[in-house]
């Protein structure tokens, strides 16, 4: 694989491309199953707004392809925008293709995006947001800790369903061999 922002055991992090941006990529983002636990699902996208969506993404933080060991486009992953005062920023995530889902993907991207952040960019908190429970699985298992809850602040399948917020801090991260090269 050419270019790499990130390298792992089985996930590679690379810049995306307006070349990723092709049919299947748009179909993720029009997948109800995929965005499920989307701010976007609601509303379909096109090839255009997925390429605003990454020079948007792009000028305040960066959109990462999550590519498997083969070089397959599986997932994104975006930071930003940082707050360089506090020295912290927000992280979204989406493994778009279904056949790769459960393989460990969003975990290992997750380790490898706070490597980068707290060890290159010498980030103190990472943070995100999520109502997706195999999200919170992934995460709890490499050290996010749970620090509250929107109460009922997102409605799917006609039910509220609370937000839970989780974050990392620099101090709490640690090196994990079996997501390293």
């Amino acid at each position: 694989m050419g270019l790499y922002f990130s390298k792992g055991k089985n996930v590679v992090l690379r810049p995306l491309l307006s070349r990723d941006i092709t049919e299947d990529y748009i179909s993720w983002f029009n997948d109800p199953e995929v965005n499920m636990y989307s701010r976007r699902r609601l509303f379909p996208t096109n090839e255009w707004q997925a390429k605003d969506y990454l020079l948007q993404g792009q000028a305040d933080g960066a959109i990462l392809a999550i590519c498997n060991n083969e070089g397959k486009h599986v997932g994104n992953i975006k930071f930003g925008p940082i707050n360089w005062v506090h020295r912290s920023t927000e992280i979204m995530i989406i493994i778009g293709d279904k056949k790769e889902w459960g393989k460990g993907y969003a975990r290992e991207a997750m380790y490898l995006i706070a490597k980068h952040l707290f060890n290159v960019l010498g980030l103190h908190r990472i943070e995100a947001g999520t109502v997706n429970p195999a999200f919170l699985t992934a995460v709890e298992k490499i050290g996010w800790k749970r620090e509250g809850t929107f109460r009922e602040a997102y409605f799917l399948n006609g039910k509220f369903k609370d937000i839970v917020k989780v974050s990392l801090l620099h101090h709490e991260f640690i090196e994990r061999a079996e997501f390293e090269p």
